[in-house]
């Protein structure tokens, strides 16, 4: 046993030493790691964006207060994949700091990889004039791989249609116009086989043939949705109960119950009358002369019907409602005088002068519309061309009010250095204005406006020398509590609350029990719950922000544009000194010309310029033309 003691101390060890090779040099390897401390909860596999890795880790290490070389070590948690064996390529050795860590980690990936935009995105993709659903729902399929990956049903949610009609309807002819409009967007998107579920008995089983449409119009409903169902290879009707149905019921209630800024989220399309009177060709010509009035005309005065049997049934049925004085048609009424017929042609020229001709003040589409009527014209389409002319004036849009919601959904923002600070340079004096006064320039970001706030209301009182005030409305910011962390800012500095002057006027009970040598004690216990402190009030913050988020997005109503939409600009903001109480509320048009990130847009006029500054949506709205 002996001798075997002396060849064990004579050999030294056990075997040969192990050399522990690493990228990082010698003076990172022998820094210790805090006790429990862990890599953050990040991972980084090498696809996605390298840039949000980084500034993660980086805001989590700044949290913590971490050193360098610790950061160097831990680093290396947050890989995995590829992202490890890329970190094991690495030169023996070579790293003595993360700065180089990082500029490596950045050449690494970041050439490679190319950065999807936000499923957000998809909101500014809107139906263009002259583009049919189908093409839409093509350009829709291509912009869903550019963006961030994301569920199927989120992807549902994003392309969810609103149908609304301003017209007079029951229940029932309001079930059927959504049933029906639901086929319509099918049809559109080039679907083959569906199913369809409705909570409505009576359309399910009319269209069933389990129930009998006895009424006039509920007959045209069902025979139009038979005939749209019948493109159909396959289609099988259900019928769900209505608390089966919520998610469809949210929609139907958009415009009086859910949050307005659901109204952003949806296409929108709007019916003026029933979609069966929608499916007659009023307006359609089919050679020289001809109008809508065309078929009308030649069945009243001669007895002739169009081929087609569906055209012919139709004119049949409008017969009744019109007389034919001549060559010129006119329009029956209940109880009031006849109304004139009027052309395509002519229905534009007489929109035009009640809306901005010589006795004309540019009224809403609907008064328009009645105006006309009273003025003793008809013809099929009024209510639907008085919208369009209103909505695509160039004066009702200069003056349109101006929106008082929010147009953008709330971002949070948090500081991650509290105590960074910043410097401005500036070269030369500023030029003297008007009675030799001087201009100062005042720089403060948004987390310092409540210190503008203080100052401010203490500026009439101290003239030229609020400068001088300042650290008193600093120290009064400092030592007042936070609704956001419930904090004040000194106590998250230091561990503890300051002494404050009213403390020195009538003493508290803590400076009256003040013992000097016990408060040292106390603080440096203190001292170990500050981290704790700091974190509690970093969550509270957070909840503030998600409850700030929620209640500015309920009132939002999201605008988004794309690259060559037209946009009026507010007129208070391009041009201030141009106010007044007759003055128009916006100006323009200018296009789009770069989308630089949400909500956010470069302009241009419209002879091609580019404008030097960028543009919120909050100042912008759409023009129509």
């Amino acid at each position: 046993m002996e001798e075997l003691k002396r060849q064990v101390d004579k050999d030294g060890s056990f075997g040969p030493t192990v050399e522990i090779i690493s990228p990082f040099t010698a003076r990172v390897m022998k820094a210790q790691l805090p006790r429990g401390k862990k890599a953050p909860e990040i991972r980084y596999k090498g696809v996605t964006d390298p840039n949000d890795h980084l500034a993660a880790y980086q805001t989590h290490m700044l949290m913590h207060a971490v050193e360098d070389e610790i950061q160097c070590r831990l680093f290396v948690g947050t890989l995995e994949g590829p992202a490890v064996k890329w970190f094991l390529t690495l030169p023996n050795g070579t790293i003595d700091c993360f700065k180089d860590l990082a500029q490596l980690f950045l050449n690494a990936y970041g050439g490679r990889f190319q950065p999807k935009k936000h499923f957000t995105h998809l909101f500014s993709l809107k139906q263009k004039e002259g583009e049919t659903n189908s093409e839409l729902v093509q350009r829709w399929n291509e912009a869903i791989n550019e963006v961030e990956p994301m569920d199927d049903k989120t992807s549902i949610a994003l392309f969810m249609n609103v149908l609304r009609f301003t017209f007079r309807a029951t229940n029932n002819e309001a079930e059927y116009e959504a049933l029906i409009g639901g086929i319509q967007i099918a049809l559109f998107m080039k679907i083959k086989h569906i199913r369809l579920k409705s909570d409505s008995k009576l359309a399910i089983g009319q269209l069933k043939g389990e129930m009998e449409a006895k009424e006039g119009r509920l007959k045209r409903y069902r025979d139009c949705a038979r005939t749209l169902l019948g493109q159909f290879e396959s289609y099988e009707l259900i019928y769900v109960p209505r608390e089966e149905n919520e998610e469809a019921d949210m929609l139907a209630k958009l415009c009086r119950t859910i949050p307005i800024h659901m109204e952003g989220m949806v296409r929108q399309h709007e019916r003026i009358c029933p979609v069966w009177e929608e499916a007659i060709p009023v307006l359609e010509i089919s050679g020289p002369g001809t109008t809508w009035m065309s078929p009308l005309i030649q069945y009243l005065e001669k007895g002739e019907l169009p081929i087609d049997p569906k055209e012919a049934r139709r004119v049949q049925l409008m017969a009744p409602k019109y007389q034919l004085d001549g060559e010129k048609l006119y329009k029956r009424t209940l109880g009031g005088p006849m109304l004139k017929c009027l052309s395509e042609r002519e229905a534009r020229r007489i929109l035009e002068e009640v809306h901005q001709g010589v006795c004309s003040a540019h009224q809403g589409a609907l008064t328009l519309a009645r105006k006309v009527i009273l003025q003793g014209f008809y013809w099929p389409t009024l209510k639907k061309d008085a919208l369009e002319l209103v909505r695509k004036c160039p004066t009702c849009q200069a003056f349109a009010p101006i929106p008082g919601r929010p147009s953008t959904f709330y971002t949070p923002v948090t500081t991650a250095i509290p105590f960074a600070r910043w410097g401005l340079d500036l070269v030369g004096p500023f030029a003297q204005g008007a009675g030799r006064k001087k201009f100062a320039i005042v720089a403060i970001d948004y987390f310092t406006k409540t210190i503008v706030d203080g100052i401010k209301k203490r500026l009439h009182e101290l003239g030229t020398s609020w400068v001088e005030e300042l650290s008193y409305v600093l120290w009064a910011h400092r030592t007042t509590p936070r609704r956001a962390t419930g904090e004040t800012p000194f106590a998250l500095a230091y561990g503890f609350e300051a002494k404050v002057p009213t403390e020195v006027l009538v003493p508290s009970t803590r400076v009256e029990a003040y013992t000097p040598s016990l408060n040292e004690q106390l603080m440096e216990v203190d001292s170990h719950f500050t981290q704790e402190r700091r974190d509690d009030a970093a969550m509270k913050a957070e909840e503030y922000q998600r409850q700030s988020k929620r209640y500015h997005d309920k009132k939002a109503v999201v605008r988004t544009f794309e690259v060559g939409d037209w946009v009026l600009r507010k007129r208070e903001k391009s041009q201030p000194t141009k106010g007044g109480k007759l003055a128009q509320n916006w100006e323009g048009p200018y296009r789009v010309e770069k989308v630089v990130r949400t909500g956010t847009y470069q302009l241009a006029t419209s002879e091609g310029k580019a404008l030097d500054n960028y543009w919120n949506v909050e100042h912008l709205k759409k023009f129509y033309q």
